[in-house]
């Protein structure tokens, strides 16, 4: 029996195919109750994009909706529906770029560090939503990423490892 834990190896699909696999995994009715869509546009939704009778399907529409917010300068509100969809996962998106110190020595970023953490913990105290202390919490990974970056850095340029 297949487990359903993510795997780093998923492989990509067009999205017609996939939608076709995701109907097949939980059932028409289920599929349809969940778009909101009759058999016909169900059926559409999985055809083939070259057919005639093919409908962009909602994977594609969401795309086309972050695709168009990345454009815009709205990354932030991307990350936001992106965050949405993958919060039944238990997850969030996290960036692919390496962490840059954006301070010049390692206390300055220490002191980063400090205040991110103090943020967060201010936001624990005062009962805010979830989304906000998530969202300060990342603050603070990247900080202490940043802060590990410089260390390394300096540990490099002076020949400690």
């Amino acid at each position: 029996m297949k487990q359903d834990i993510p795997s780093q190896d998923i492989p990509y699909r067009e999205t017609w195919i996939l939608l076709r696999e995701i109907k097949a995994a939980i059932s028409r009715q289920v599929f349809r109750d969940c778009l909101v869509v009759g058999a016909s546009q169900e059926n559409r939704y999985c055809l083939n994009p070259g057919h005639n009778d093919y409908r962009r399907n909602p994977v594609d529409r969401i795309r086309n909706l972050v695709d168009a917010l990345v454009q815009k300068g709205a990354a932030h509100l991307a990350i936001e529906v992106v965050n949405l969809i993958a919060a039944p996962l238990d997850s969030r998106l996290v960036r692919n770029n390496k962490a840059i110190p954006d301070k010049k020595t390692i206390f300055e970023e220490c002191i980063d560090d400090y205040c991110a953490k103090t943020a967060l913990d201010d936001l624990i105290r005062s009962n805010a939503s979830l989304e906000a202390v998530l969202q300060q919490a990342e603050k603070c990974k990247q900080e202490i990423e940043e802060t590990v970056a410089i260390y390394r850095n300096t540990k490099a340029n002076i020949g400690q490892w």
